[in-house]
């Protein structure tokens, strides 16, 4: 029996995005714009309260301008509240199923919060950018893997868009020093994700390290460092690789656009889906 399809799973139709108003807006519209070029989709600005005011007094000439310079179709929607609840309660409601957010990672409180919480109100991949990050058509993606079922949610979405830019996918297996049967998950999670790219003709590569916990954002980044023009893949799981307090250093440290798979719970192996 096929599986059923999961939100993780379906195919780009439709791309919402939105900058914040302190930041300068060119590489968030150049990121939308290349984004709804890759796979041929509408893309919808989201003005809110704390966004770059794109309208300007005038949505029509705003939508005329974007297509004259990018050659893409937008569209503007206005979404009352922050910069982060406008845009995913926009997106959950517009049933888009790529968001790109241009902003500064969301710090966490003392009764938590923080990015994790709020890339957790979105049912669709984000793409983050943050203050420190240029925008690239990516020529690679680093695509990390610990040894927790999860960690495969990301499957999907980034075969789908290294296919879009024909871009190398480095698959990252970290495991845990002297641990073997984290290293027998990583290595078979590992392996899963070159069948996938090979399904999406994608190229490909596998590179598996043992690496101390406190150790593995720094390992990511650094193999991002080493390759032109990379985005990073990853899931905002809680625990592994990515848990709240890595995945939190990643989005405010990245300099490289980072795809993020919102953590699903479904019904499937694991609790995940796979």
């Amino acid at each position: 029996m096929k599986r059923k399809l999961l939100p993780m799973d379906r195919k780009t139709t439709k791309i919402y995005f939105t900058i914040d108003k302190n930041f300068n807006p060119e590489n968030g519209l150049k990121a939308a714009a290349s984004m709804g070029r890759k796979c041929a989709c509408p893309v919808t600005y989201v003005q809110s309260e704390n966004s770059y005011n794109l309208i300007q007094g005038d949505s029509e000439k705003a939508r005329k301008d974007f297509k004259s310079k990018y050659f893409v179709e937008l569209e503007i929607i206005q979404q009352e509240g922050s910069l982060w609840k406008s845009v995913s309660k926009a997106a959950v409601q517009g049933k888009a199923n790529m968001v790109l957010v241009c902003a500064p990672a969301e710090k966490p409180g003392l009764l938590g919060g923080g990015m994790h919480s709020v890339i957790a109100q979105f049912e669709s991949p984000v793409v983050f950018l943050n203050e420190h990050t240029q925008w690239v058509d990516p020529k690679n993606i680093v695509m990390p893997f610990d040894g927790r079922s999860e960690t495969r949610q990301k499957l999907f979405r980034t075969a789908e868009w290294a296919k879009y830019y024909f871009s190398h996918v480095l698959i990252l297996g970290l495991a845990k020093p002297s641990d073997q049967e984290d290293k027998h998950y990583v290595h078979t999670y590992c392996i899963q994700a070159a069948n996938k790219m090979v399904d999406f003709q994608v190229r490909h590569k596998i590179e598996e390290l043992e690496v101390k916990d406190k150790d593995m954002v720094d390992t990511v980044i650094d193999r991002a460092k080493g390759l032109p023009d990379s985005w990073i893949s990853v899931v905002s799981n809680v625990e592994g690789v990515f848990r709240k307090s890595s995945f939190q250093t990643l989005c405010e440290t990245s300099v490289y656009p980072v795809m993020i798979m919102p953590f699903q719970e479904v019904v499937g192996t694991g609790g995940v889906g796979y």
